[in-house]
C-alpha cells in the first residue's frame, strides 16, 4: 500500500527499530487499538502504527481527518502525539524547532490570504513570532525552543539524536553545540562512560578554556624558534606563558591581540573556547596571507575536519603532528593537564624544511601541497 506522510507529522520522531518492533508485536498480538488519522489522503497522525502494520502484511485502520483548515490538522498532529508520547521539556523543544518553520509557513499563508486594508493595525495573536507559536504549542519557553535550534544548527548528529532520545537536556546540549564536533563527540563518549551530560560539558569547556593555568612546553616553543629563527609576538598570551616563550611583543586577555600587530614571526597557541578560537586563528591566516606575518607556529587541536583548522591549513606550508598528546605545564613548570583529544603544529612562511628539522623529534611532519 502507497501513502505519503503529511509534513506536519514530520515533526515528532520515529520510533526506533527496536520500539518499532515492539509495537508491530502488540498490534500482531491485540490488534490495531487506535486508527491512523489522514489529511488529504497523508498519513497525519499514525505513522509509526502504518510501519509496523506494513511490516506485518495486514491492512491498517485508517480514518480521514474532521480538520478543515491546515491550522486544524497541525493542532490536531500535535494534540495526538503530545497526548500519547511522554516527552521531556527538552524532547519537546526540540519538537518545536521543527514546528517553527511550519507555524511560519501557516502564518504567512494567512496575511496572503487577506486584503491588505482588513488588516487591523495590532493583530497581537497573529503577529507573535513563530517561535512563541511552537513553544506554546508543546508548552516549553521560547528559550528552550532557541537553545533547541542551536542544537539543530551547529550539534553533531549525534548531539541531537542524544536530546530527541531523551538523555540530554537541551540547555546543557546548546552549551555542547559551541564546541567543536570532535569536543562534542567527545562529550558523548564521557557520557556513554557514565558522566552526567552538565558535567561531561563542563569539564571540557574546563580543559579547553584557554586559562592562564594551562601553558605549552618549552620543547615546542625552542623548535617554532628555531624553525622560524625566532618569536617576535605571542598575541594569546600572558605574563607567565611568556617567561617561557620570551617575545618581545605579547598580548594577554586584557590588552586583546585581536586588535593589534603581531609582528613578523608569530607563535599562537589560541585560547581553547569558542569563539576566541576561530578568531585568533583566522585572524593569524588573514595576517598570513596579506603579508603582515612572514612565518608562524600555530599549536591547535588536530580536529582537520573543522573549519578553523581547514582555514589555516589552505595556507600553511607544513603540519607537525606530536607523538602522543601534549602534557601542558602548570605555573610551576610541572606537567598538569592533559587534553582530551591531540594537537597539531601548522607551519607558515618560506622555509618547511626548517620547519622540519626543528619539529621532527616531536612528531611526524607532513608538507602541504598548495
Amino acid at each position: 500500500m502507497s501513502i505519503l506522510f503529511h509534513r506536519f507529522a514530520s515533526a515528532f520522531p520515529l520510533l526506533d527499530s527496536e520500539q518499532l518492533g515492539t509495537l508491530a508485536d502488540d498490534i500482531r498480538e491485540h490488534g490495531q487499538r487506535e486508527p491512523i488519522r489522514t489529511y488529504g489522503g497523508e498519513v497525519l497522525d499514525g505513522r509509526n502504527r502504518f510501519l509496523a502494520c506494513e511490516a506485518l502484511g495486514v491492512d491498517p485502520w485508517m480514518v480521514e481527518s474532521d480538520a478543515q483548515t491546515d491550522e486544524a490538522a497541525l493542532a490536531e498532529s500535535i494534540s495526538c502525539n503530545l497526548h500519547r508520547r511522554h516527552l521531556t521539556t527538552s524532547q519537546r523543544a526540540m519538537v518545536g524547532v521543527m514546528l517553527e518553520p511550519m507555524f511560519a509557513e501557516l502564518a504567512k499563508a494567512r496575511q496572503v490570504r487577506k486584503p491588505a486594508d482588513s488588516v487591523p493595525a495590532e493583530m497581537p495573536e497573529q503577529n507573535r513570532e513563530a517561535r512563541e507559536d511552537a513553544a506554546e504549542a508543546v508548552n516549553v519557553s521560547p528559550r528552550s525552543i532557541q537553545n533547541a535550534k542551536r542544537v539543530t544548527e551547529h550539534g553533531t548528529p549525534e548531539l541531537q539524536a542524544a536530546v530527541v532520545a531523551g538523555g540530554f537536556p537541551v540547555t546543557t546540549a546548546a552549551d555542547a553545540a559551541r564546541l567543536e564536533p570532535d569536543e562534542q563527540r567527545e562529550i558523548l563518549a564521557a557520557v556513554d562512560a557514565g558522566a552526567k551530560p552538565a558535567a561531561a560539558v563542563k569539564a571540557h569547556v574546563a580543559h579547553n578554556s584557554g586559562n592562564n593555568e594551562w601553558y605549552t612546553p618549552p620543547k615546542f616553543i625552542e623548535a617554532a624558534r628555531v624553525a622560524m629563527g625566532g618569536i617576535d609576538c605571542d598575541p594569546a598570551s600572558s605574563e607567565i606563558a611568556n617567561q617561557t616563550v620570551r617575545a618581545p611583543t605579547f598580548y594577554t586577555a586584557e590588552t586583546n591581540g585581536l586588535d593589534r600587530e603581531w609582528g613578523r614571526r608569530v607563535w599562537l597557541n589560541p585560547p581553547y573556547s569558542m569563539p576566541l578560537l576561530r578568531d585568533f586563528c583566522e585572524s593569524m591566516a588573514r595576517r598570513f596571507v596579506a603579508g603582515e606575518i612572514e612565518a608562524a607556529c600555530v599549536l591547535v587541536n588536530n580536529a582537520t575536519e573543522t573549519r578553523v583548522f581547514q582555514t589555516m591549513l589552505v595556507e600553511a606550508a607544513a603540519v607537525c603532528f606530536p607523538k602522543g598528546r601534549i602534557k601542558y605545564h602548570d605555573a610551576t613548570g610541572k606537567p598538569a593537564k592533559t587534553p582530551l583529544q591531540g594537537q597539531a603544529v601548522l607551519y607558515f612562511g618560506p622555509d618547511k624544511a626548517k620547519f622540519s628539522d626543528a619539529f621532527r623529534e616531536i612528531g611526524a611532519v607532513l608538507y602541504v601541497v598548495p
